[in-house]
């Protein structure tokens, strides 16, 4: 598989970052809105794709597993990081829903880590 390459965009916003003092991190997201599935469907939840600085970026703490790594994304990994609102619409705890496979529109997904929603 080839190897992936950074948007112009990401490219962009890194470099502007690096020379703007008081900016200590970036991210580039892409939302969309679609339904999950786990033994019943939830519908219209907004998905957020996000580059890595992301979580930093949103000082979203993480209440269970983790989040998002290098190699999620050099491999294309079909991992998620949900917050907290969706693990009360499907599991008991934070931690039932690590490791559980949720599907995404027509993607399955492992979870991988649940975050804190502001």
């Amino acid at each position: 598989m080839a190897k992936p390459t950074k948007l112009v965009k990401e490219v962009w916003l890194e470099q502007v970052a690096k020379q703007t003092p008081g900016i200590d991190s970036n991210f580039v997201t892409n939302n969309l809105t679609s339904s999950i599935y786990l033994q019943k469907t939830v519908k219209n939840v907004n998905i957020t794709g996000a580059s890595q600085g992301y979580f930093k970026a949103k000082k979203l703490g993480m209440l269970a597993g983790r989040s998002l790594q290098d190699n999620d994304y050099k491999n294309f990994s079909r991992v998620i990081v949900i917050d907290q609102m969706v693990v009360k619409k499907f599991f008991e705890t934070n931690e039932d829903a690590l490791n559980q496979v949720v599907t995404v529109g027509n993607n399955d997904c492992r979870v991988i880590g649940v975050y804190k929603k502001h």
